[in-house]
């Protein structure tokens, strides 16, 4: 008999019987949950899928084939075709590695497409001829992006893009009229003397890849000019670029200084009207998401217009009652999130944004509720389709990250607003909220932020309490307006203008402020990829998996920071390309608060190379007292030929890493690393060869580039 049954006589349930029903009943409970949200956010899990096949397409070293990965594609679809009448699991079981599969075949065809476009090689002096594509302006002068470009030599024969640097000629008049005459030119064709120069390789080991992201952005070479461009042909511009340039003209006209590109970065997305100490205060303020064009910028857009709509509707009763106004005013954020895209430069977080913006109104104009996660799944793929090399990319990964923290957190949340509160009462919890969402945007992106740039700001969250209010309730809405009325060529933008001014002053103000605090900013040194990956898995799940489940996540994040930890680091780089030679007596601590503790020694290596060195050992940079420094009783480092051969003649078991060719005459070949122990196209590193010792000598050389072909791999030294 059943317990509370018709038939039951009365006697106690079984000791422990009651609880282990109770946790039945909660697991399935649980379970239950777990399948509903799986169900509600599945495209959350295809793209994280197809994500996975992106990733696959770097992995191998040599370039894969794009034929076969397309018949395997073809195979793996018409499999999961056949399975999609099985049951709902087994259909799951055939589509999600078709997804990984597409993927992958996804990224190869886009860089079969691209081809093998990358320069190689400098080419001097050339004469060629051109389309002036786009404008892109820095703070020491504007960046013609050159397009159908024609010369004699054979090397630019393959050419997709240039980015040119115009010096300007010999006189004054033609240096004074460079700047009103750049607009003019834009989608002209034109004759330019100009010298090429090949996309760098990576610097340091671990380090940024340029011609990687070269590459896929379509960007073949980089120049200058040796002379005035000479325009041979009228052709019209782009009517979208036009207007991007018509706006940084009005804007810089009205507006002054940091103001005006700050201005231009919002709207446009063009930060070269923005000094670079000015970009510096704002990258250490925390506040560096404000320039990058992403969610916030084109929810204040598409919301501003929503409400605006809706207001206008709610004025004229007449009007509100015969016409569904919310749907008119949906169609109106999905135009200005559209249009925004447009003369914003269509960035990876503008393109997320743009689409869970028409997604979230397309729902409104059907009638139904729009799903955060659904959306967000909707647009990763969206995004991956188009562009699928965007996966690795910083802003693909901290958009999405800072997007699916602050969605998992607030599921988190069970506070409901009962009630009508007061004013003060509404500002507080406005203010709170957008202390929250800071902390959690900081805390979702932190190990991508660490990862790619070796500091995280600190100072954001306190920060952004003020920037996010005053750029979402006066600087953005005064520049919308300007915006709009910029086309009507009476000059009306000038009064939003004026009143944007002072809120633009405000935030630079804010930026200079917090920036000067100190001990706000975490640094960290290099991080294997792995840690990237796990980082990866680890917010992707947290989103996945309901409460408390989603506490799992958290397993994958400690387990990137734990292979960090344990990273090997380098002793010495060797770079003769590059004219670089460093390294430190013992590495860096993984996380530092504030400036870097000092231990690394430069032999060689310019400004740019230095930084990166510093972020690679988490050190702070000196330079070598002498030809020669050592690192440890037996390492040394030394940029001079005849210092090697002293230091060989010593007769101890010294190692020697020297940039340039040590004197085979004293130095032992097993005693002395130099330029001729490696390919010129390698990046020479010393590391450890057994982690248990930890004598000098029991160093080992390692070749960071591989000798297989990538399409973004430099085949020749500069």
């Amino acid at each position: 008999m059943t317990e509370g049954g018709p038939f039951d006589a009365g006697f106690p349930a079984a000791p422990g019987a009651g609880l282990w029903r109770g946790w039945l009943r909660a697991w399935q409970q649980l379970w239950q949950r777990q399948q509903r949200h799986l169900r509600d956010s599945s495209p959350l899990v295809l793209a994280g899928f197809f994500a996975v096949g992106v990733t696959l397409y770097f992995v191998p070293p040599a370039e894969p084939q794009v034929q076969p990965a397309l018949i395997v594609l073809a195979l793996a679809l018409a499999g999961s075709l056949g399975l999609f009448f099985w049951r709902q699991w087994v259909r799951w079981l055939g589509l999600l590695p078709m997804l990984t599969i597409a993927g992958f075949a996804c990224a190869a065809w886009q860089a079969s497409r691209l081809g093998d476009h990358l320069l190689d090689q400098t080419v001097a002096g050339e004469t060629v001829t051109a389309r002036i594509e786009q404008i892109v302006y820095r703070p020491d002068g504007p960046r013609f992006l050159l397009t159908d470009i024609e010369g004699e030599d054979p090397a630019l024969a393959g050419l997709r893009r240039a980015q040119i640097k115009w010096r300007g000629s010999g006189n004054s008049d033609a240096n004074e009229t460079l700047a009103t005459v750049t607009t003019a030119l834009l989608g002209q064709q034109v004759r330019w003397r100009l010298t090429f120069l090949p996309v760098r390789p990576p610097v340091i080991p671990g380090g940024f890849d340029f011609r990687r992201q070269a590459f896929f952005r379509g960007l073949s070479a980089y120049g200058y000019s040796l002379g005035d461009p000479v325009v041979i042909g009228e052709r019209q511009p782009s009517r979208v670029e036009a207007f991007r340039q018509t706006l940084r003209e009005r804007f810089r006209r009205h507006l002054q200084g940091d103001a005006a590109g700050l201005s231009t970065a919002l709207v446009v997305g063009l930060r070269g009207d923005l000094s670079a100490q000015t970009q510096a205060q704002i990258r250490d303020a925390g506040l560096a998401h404000l320039l990058a064009i992403s969610g916030l910028h084109v929810g204040m857009v598409s919301g501003a217009l929503f409400f605006l709509v809706r207001l206008l509707a709610a004025l004229i009763p007449s009007f509100s009652l015969r016409l569904p106004s919310h749907r008119l005013a949906a169609l109106a954020a999905i135009l200005g999130a559209l249009g925004y895209f447009l003369i914003s430069g269509g960035t990876v977080p503008t393109q997320r944004a743009t689409i869970v913006v028409v997604l979230a109104m397309g729902a409104i104009l059907i009638s139904r509720r729009p799903f955060s996660l659904r959306s967000l799944g909707f647009a990763a793929l969206g995004v991956l389709l188009l562009q699928p090399a965007a996966l690795i990319t910083a802003s693909f990964q901290m958009s999405f990250a800072a997007v699916l923290g602050l969605v998992v957190a607030f599921q988190f949340s069970e506070l409901r607003a009962t009630g009508t509160r007061p004013l003060t009462g509404r500002l507080l919890g406005y203010g709170l909220g957008v202390a929250v969402s800071s902390l959690i945007a900081t805390l979702a992106t932190g190990l991508f932020a660490l990862y790619h740039f070796q500091q995280l700001s600190l100072l954001g969250v306190i920060a952004n309490v003020i920037a996010v209010p005053l750029t979402a309730l006066w600087i953005m809405p005064a520049l919308l307006l300007a915006t709009l009325l910029t086309p009507l060529g009476l000059g009306l933008e000038a009064v939003p203008l004026w009143v944007a001014r002072f809120g633009l002053e405000a935030l630079l103000g804010l930026a200079r402020l917090t920036s000067t605090l100190e001990g706000g900013i975490i640094t960290t040194r290099v991080w294997p990829v792995a840690s990237l990956v796990l980082a990866g898995l680890g917010v992707w799940g947290m989103a996945l998996l309901v409460r408390p489940l989603s506490l799992l996540a958290a397993l994958p994040l400690a387990l990137a920071v734990f292979l960090a930890a344990n990273h090997e680091q380098p002793r010495a780089v060797l770079n003769a390309q590059e004219r670089l030679l460093a390294g430190a007596a013992a590495p860096g601590p993984l996380f530092q608060l504030g400036d870097r503790p000092p231990g690394l020694m430069v032999a060689a290596g310019g400004d740019f190379a230095v930084e990166q060195l510093e972020r690679l050992f988490n050190l702070s940079a000196a330079d070598c007292p002498a030809p020669a420094c050592a690192l440890g009783p037996q390492l040394w480092i030394s940029t001079s030929t005849q210092s090697a051969g002293l230091l060989c003649q010593r007769g101890d078991s010294s190692r020697i890493v020297v940039l340039g060719v040590a004197p085979r005459a004293a130095c032992a070949s097993e005693q002395v690393i130099d330029s001729l122990a490696f390919s010129a196209k390698a990046l020479g590193v010393l590391s450890q060869d057994d982690p248990g010792k930890t004598a000098d000598n029991a160093l080992e050389l390692r070749l960071e580039s591989p000798e297989t072909r990538r399409f973004w791999t430099a085949s020749e030294p500069r």
